[in-house]
């Protein structure tokens, strides 16, 4: 058995660091561990929800009115103007903001009735909602009805929603509308774009992360990648001819189609600098979004308007000018950092120097204009490094390859997949690194090299580069679990078995970062090529004393709640934070609050841990009702909102088990996957200040990283159920502190 099991054996929680009432009356033989593993999933569950609220009703109907405005003005655009090139932009952009609009649009079958409720909540043998909605409307009050699905269930779509977003797509782009259309509902993986030509990745469409959890969420997810993939490129090549594509050193379009995509980015552009509605909604979302992930590597209105501004001053656009826009835009705007498919590149030089100018030379050609551009972050840049072509070739056993590689069509073996060990050797952790070799995921020719330059890049980033914006507070929050503890910390805390449970912690808690934020950040990409009970003593709970750990945690969540006062109005904090879950109605304490003075709190107790101070009964009171606390932070999190009466699908929120695809490998067809499975329990033994010594237990992280077809990326609901019946197999470092 896994000490997984023992827990269950004394009571606990599987999928949730909050037990359910029958799970706490169980109770347990032994005192509370409090683990960093609890801390960290508490803001995982802050950052995800807030961000959830804020997509729901405030960006959702923000990219309505965009996209709607913008599909006006191109319309206009194309019956006024009789310049060929600017029609037929604007006619493309009536197909593009047209699909946008068409992706958040609910359809019949989306919505929710009082009757498709019953039917659903039949198969759960769970009919509370729908009880309470004939309990406060009758059966026949279908005013009533709808509104009350609109409180209750916001992640749903009400019959108000048919009514509320209605437009038509225009005849002149119907067939190109629906094609694009009928390829991201099928997402089944790299297709040529009826719009815009090139070949693009329709799996990335499936909605996954928080937003399977209602119909209005899976909406705008695939309206939001839409706009953060879907690329007007500015470089066209001499080789294709107008309505091809096909990946080339020289360009992946024409340059007449280069010439009408830039196109559409000016005049979307223009409209943008003409209209501060426009600009106003935009920056809400854009400004929001960057706050929580970080900003795009992608050009943007505002770059396209200050190149735009220099080219035309202030004269009106014709065909004429676009040649002039296109060269400034290639030499005086940034290239894109990190390869996101576009094209579906294949490589073809065979030494490493020529490889790697090849793949840094279609990087560049997939230059161009993304309306919400998906965004740069640390860990997709490094991961986007450390495999193929820049990685070299594989150097180790043929005959025991390792997880990251991978045979090409041409014979050779390559690094296809990057790990999650690459990312956390590179934040600082030993045992990451350890294991990358012990593994042998680090046999190729120029790993080693591109390692240590990439290390060096991350250990000279600066207090404001790792607080530019939350990913980069998290991952920086991560990095004092990958210290070496010696003496004056617990006798557990000094073996390198506790170093690998630690390792897993923060691979389990960047898997959640990665679940939450899946929507925005721009995916890295391969090129293709050619125990025993314990003695039961009256004792004492105990918290992993890691100080530094809490005291960036602590940073991370002030940033969190001071950021967003800032970004929000009152009535959009109202939204995401409304005042009737306040957790003390006197001082108006929000979630956010409420866990900082938490997190003081175990810094505190954490130092005098170290320091073997007796804690006053305050403290450890505070400890063993830990489970109290987290109730709290529970209610302040999914309490009634706007007024509800049901909880917003608090089992859905609160369970650990989570999977995001972080690389896309294109020699295979695969993706990989990183998940987080049920709960283990940790037991330790600790020293009390008085001299006895004592065990206690506590909730850690599981972790598992796998590979899967890339048009079958998982859910959180297809996870549950591989999980359930046939779970991947750990990996090896978790042996080192797990029993059977």
């Amino acid at each position: 058995e896994t000490l997984y099991s023992y827990l269950k054996q004394f009571g606990g929680c599987s999928e949730s660091f909050h037990c359910t009432e029958a799970e706490k009356k169980q109770g347990l033989a032994v005192p509370l561990f409090i683990t960093s593993d609890t801390a960290l999933h508490y803001y995982h569950l802050i950052f995800d929800s807030s961000l959830m609220r804020m997509e729901r009703d405030i960006f959702f109907d923000g990219l309505w009115q965009f996209d709607k405005t913008m599909l006006s003005k191109s319309i206009e655009e194309y019956k006024n103007t009789t310049d060929g090139t600017i029609r037929e932009a604007a006619r493309k952009n009536m197909a593009y903001f047209s699909v946008g609009l068409r992706l958040l649009q609910p359809i019949d079958s989306q919505i929710t009735t009082a009757q498709r409720l019953k039917d659903k909540l039949a198969e759960q043998n769970n009919y509370q909602v729908y009880y309470s909605i004939i309990a406060k409307c009758g059966a026949t009050n279908t005013q009533c009805i709808r509104n009350y699905i609109e409180t209750n269930l916001p992640n749903e779509f009400s019959k108000n929603a048919l009514e509320k977003y209605q437009f038509e797509v225009p005849n002149e782009v119907k067939d190109e509308v629906e094609q694009e259309i009928a390829l991201i509902n099928k997402h089944e993986g790299s297709e040529n774009s009826p719009i815009f030509l090139y070949k693009e990745d329709y799996s990335q469409y499936v909605p996954r992360g928080h937003y399977t959890q209602g119909e209005k969420l899976k909406n705008y997810f695939k309206a939001m990648m839409w706009h953060g993939r879907a690329t007007m490129l500015v470089k066209g090549s001499e080789q294709l001819k107008k309505g091809q594509s096909n990946c080339l050193k020289t360009g992946i379009i024409s340059i007449e189609d280069a010439k009408i995509q830039t196109s559409q980015a000016v005049l979307i552009s223009k409209y943008f600098g003409n209209d501060e509605n426009l600009q106003k909604i935009w920056q809400k979302i854009y400004a929001i979004t960057s706050f929580f992930v970080g900003y795009s590597d992608d050009l943007g209105p505002y770059e396209y308007l200050s190149v735009m501004n220099k080219t035309l001053q202030g004269k009106e656009i014709t065909e004429a000018d676009m040649s002039q826009i296109q060269n400034n835009i290639l030499t005086s705007l940034p290239n894109p950092k990190i390869y996101s498919g576009l094209g579906d590149c294949i490589l073809t030089q065979v030494d490493t120097q020529s490889r790697s100018e090849e793949a840094n030379q279609y990087l560049q050609n997939t230059k161009g204009f993304r309306l919400m551009g998906q965004r740069y972050v640390l860990d997709s840049y490094l991961m986007g490094q450390l495999v193929s072509p820049y990685s070299g070739y594989y150097s180790g056993d043929k005959n025991n390859l390792p997880f990251t590689a991978v045979a090409t069509g041409v014979g050779t073996t390559v690094r296809g997949f990057p790990r999650g060990l690459d990312v956390m050797a590179l934040l600082g952790s030993a045992r990451a690194k350890y294991w990358l070799q012990t593994l042998g995921d680090d046999n190729y020719t120029d790993y080693d090299k591109v390692f240590n330059s990439l290390h060096t890049e991350v250990s000279n980033l600066s207090n404001e580069d790792w607080f530019k914006n939350l990913y980069f507070a998290w991952l920086y929050t991560l990095q004092p679990l990958f210290e070496k503890f010696g003496s004056g910390y617990p006798t557990f805390m000094q073996q390198e078995s506790y170093s690998d449970k630690l390792l897993t912690t923060a691979l389990a808690s960047w898997t959640e970062l990665r679940h939450d934020t899946i929507l925005y950040v721009k995916q890295s990409y391969t090129m293709s090529e050619g125990g025993f009970g314990p003695e039961i003593l009256p004792s004492r709970s105990y918290l992993e004393p890691l100080p530094e750990f809490y005291n960036r945690l602590l940073a991370l969540v002030q940033m969190t709640n001071t950021g967003l006062k800032s970004l929000l109005s009152e009535e959009e904090w109202q939204k995401v934070f409304p005042s009737n879950v306040y957790i003390d109605t006197n001082q108006k304490s929000n979630v956010l609050d409420y866990f900082s003075s938490v997190l003081e709190q175990l810094l505190t107790i954490s130092e005098q841990e170290l320091e073997n101070k007796e804690l006053t009964e305050k403290q450890y009171e505070f400890l063993d009702n830990f489970n109290d606390t987290c109730d709290t932070l529970i209610k302040g999190l999914v309490g009634n909102l706007k007024g509800a009466e049901v909880f917003e699908g608090m089992d859905k929120i609160l369970k650990t088990t989570l999977v995001a695809d972080v690389h896309t490998d294109g020699n295979t067809g695969q993706v990989l996957e990183e998940g987080t499975g049920k709960l283990k329990a940790m037991m330790v033994a600790y020293r009390l200040p008085d001299g006895r010594i004592n065990v206690g237990i506590g909730p850690v992280f599981s972790y598992y990283e796998f590979k899967q077809p890339m048009d079958q990326r998982l859910t959180d609901e297809a996870w549950r159920v591989l999980l359930n019946q046939n779970p991947p197999q750990e990996p090896k470092w978790i042996q080192n502190y797990t029993v059977k």
